[in-house]
C-alpha cells in the first residue's frame, strides 16, 4: 500500500490544471497499463474507498469543513449514522456529495436516496445538479443527468446509476431492488414501506381486476389488508380505471374555429396548468383564480359542458404575507389535455411558452383570453389615462405579440426587470391615452366572452 505522504507529493505535483472542464492532454495509453499501473489503481482505489472524505477533497476538489469530514467518514464506514443538526448545515448537500463519491468509487452500482417526499427528493437532486455544474471533475464523471418531476436520474460513465425515491407506496419496488441505499431524514420515513416486502398474490390481483370498478379503494384496502395508496398504485400498474365521474365535451379544443375556443385557449396558456403523465395515467387541467373571479370559472365550466363544480380553498402566500381564498376547477380528460398539447400548450410553461397553432383570424380572440389571464390594466390619475401591460418570462413570445400588434397599428414596447424571486421578466407595455384605448377596443369591443373585472375597466377607459 502506498503511503499517504507519497500521494500528497504526487497530488501537489500534478493537480491544479487551469481548465479542468477540458480533457487532460496526457492520457494513459493501453501499452502503459502494465501490472505496476494496475497495482497502483488497486492500492489507491482501496485507500479512497476507506477514506471517501479524502477522495472528495483530492479528486472532486471540494473543500470540506471539519464536521463535514467527520460526517462523511462515518457515513461511509457505518451502517447507521445519526447526525442531530439545525438548518443550514448542508445536510442534503452532504448526502448528494456522498452519493456521487460512492458512485464513482464503486462502478456499476445502483444507488437510491430515499427521502420522505418527492419534493424533498427533488431538493437533493438539485444539490447533485449544482455539484455537477460547480466542480469539473464531478462533471467529467457524469454521462447523463435528468432532473424532471417524473425522471430524476444521474448516470455515471462507469455504469453507476443514482436515483431518488420518495418513501411512499409508489417507491416500494424501487427501494428493495438496489444495492446501495441512503436514507434521508429516517425519522420521517414510513417504516412499513421500508420494511414490508409483501408481494401481491395471484388471488389479490384477480380480486382487483374483478372488483376495482364496483368497489371503492377504501373497501378494497380493508378486504385485502393493504393501504389505499397501495391499492391505487397497483390499479395504475394493472391499467384499471374507475368509471368516469364527470362528463365533458372532449372535442372543444380539437379544432379552434370559434371566438370562445380561441379565447379559452389564450386564457389557459396564460393562467391554466396542465399535467400529462402517461406513466401514472394522470391527465389534468386546472384553472385557479381569486375568489371574486369565480364567475369566470363558471363560464369555463359551461363552455366544456361539464357537471364539475367550482371549488374554493384558502392559501397562504409567502410573497405577500397574507392568506387568500381562491376558486378553482380541475378537469380530468386525456383527450382535452392532448388536444391542448397539440396546440402548443405545455407543462411548466413559464419559460417554454410558444405561440399556439392558430389561424391568424383568431388572434384578437386568443389575445383577449391571454390578456385576461396574464395582462393588467393601470389607471394613472395624474395623466387621466390607462395603460396595459403583459408580463412574462419568455421574451420571444412577447416579441411575437408585439409584432402582431404593430401590424394592427398598436404601439407597444418591451421592458425588462427582475422580480422578487430574482427571475428575469419581460413586460409588453401599451401606453398613451389614445393608443391604450385603441388596444382595449380591439380586445373588448363586441366581445361575447371576457373577464368581467377587466371588461369593466375597459368601459371606464371609454369614459375618460
Amino acid at each position: 500500500m502506498c503511503s499517504y505522504a507519497k500521494y500528497q507529493n504526487n497530488f501537489v505535483k500534478y493537480a491544479g490544471h487551469v481548465d479542468q472542464f477540458r480533457a487532460p492532454k496526457v492520457m494513459t495509453k493501453d501499452k502503459e497499463r502494465n501490472d505496476d499501473w494496475k497495482d497502483k489503481i488497486i492500492d489507491w482505489g482501496t485507500f479512497y474507498r476507506r477514506n471517501i472524505h479524502r477522495f472528495i477533497q483530492h479528486y472532486f476538489q471540494v473543500e470540506l469543513y471539519w464536521y463535514q469530514v467527520i460526517w462523511i467518514y462515518f457515513m461511509s464506514i457505518c451502517e447507521n449514522f445519526v447526525a442531530i443538526a439545525s438548518r443550514s448545515v448542508a445536510k442534503s448537500w452532504i448526502i448528494a456529495l456522498l452519493a456521487l463519491a460512492v458512485g464513482v468509487l464503486y462502478p456499476n452500482s445502483e444507488i437510491v436516496i430515499v427521502s420522505v417526499s418527492m419534493k424533498t427528493a427533488g431538493i437533493i437532486f438539485g444539490k447533485i445538479e449544482r455539484l455537477i455544474g460547480d466542480y469539473p471533475n464531478i462533471n467529467r464523471e457524469v454521462a447523463r443527468f435528468s432532473n424532471t418531476t417524473n425522471n430524476r436520474q444521474c448516470v455515471l460513465h462507469n455504469g453507476t446509476t443514482i436515483k431518488v425515491v420518495a418513501c411512499q407506496e409508489s417507491g416500494r419496488g424501487k427501494i428493495i431492488k438496489i444495492n446501495i441505499i441512503i436514507l434521508h431524514k429516517t425519522k420521517s420515513l414510513k417504516e412499513e414501506i421500508m420494511m414490508n416486502k409483501k408481494e401481491w398474490s395471484q388471488d389479490e390481483l384477480v380480486f382487483m381486476k374483478e372488483n376495482y370498478h364496483i368497489k371503492t379503494n377504501d373497501e378494497i384496502s380493508k378486504i385485502l389488508n393493504r393501504t389505499k395508496s397501495s391499492v391505487k398504485m397497483k390499479a395504475i400498474r394493472l391499467g384499471l380505471k374507475k368509471p368516469e365521474k364527470r362528463v365533458y365535451d372532449e372535442t372543444v379544443f380539437e379544432k379552434i374555429d370559434t371566438e370562445e375556443k380561441a379565447y379559452w385557449l389564450g386564457f389557459i396558456l396564460a393562467d391554466g396548468t396542465i399535467n400529462c403523465d402517461y406513466i401514472s395515467h394522470n391527465y389534468e387541467l386546472s384553472i385557479e383564480l381569486k375568489e371574486s373571479d369565480s364567475g369566470h370559472i363558471k363560464k369555463f365550466i359551461d363552455f366544456i359542458k361539464t357537471d364539475a363544480d367550482v371549488k374554493f380553498r384558502t392559501r397562504y402566500s409567502k410573497s405577500i404575507d397574507c392568506t387568500t381564498t381562491t376558486a378553482f376547477v380541475r378537469i380530468y380528460s386525456k383527450k382535452i389535455i392532448e388536444d391542448l398539447i397539440n396546440k402548443n400548450v405545455c407543462q411548466r410553461k413559464t419559460f417554454l411558452i410558444e405561440y399556439p397553432k392558430l389561424d391568424n383570424t383568431f388572434f384578437i380572440w386568443f389575445l383577449r383570453g391571454f390578456f385576461d389571464g396574464d395582462g393588467s390594466i393601470y389607471y394613472y390619475k395624474r395623466r387621466n389615462c390607462y395603460q396595459a401591460n403583459i408580463t412574462y418570462a419568455n421574451k420571444e413570445f412577447l416579441e411575437l405579440l408585439q409584432s402582431k400588434l404593430k401590424n394592427l397599428s398598436i404601439n407597444c414596447y418591451i421592458t425588462t426587470y427582475t422580480n422578487s424571486y430574482k427571475t428575469k421578466m419581460y413586460q409588453l407595455q401599451i401606453k398613451g391615452k389614445k393608443n391604450a384605448r385603441n388596444f382595449f377596443e380591439l380586445l373588448y369591443k363586441n366581445s361575447t366572452i371576457h373577464l368581467d373585472r377587466k371588461y369593466e375597466l375597459y368601459l371606464n377607459c371609454l369614459n375618460k
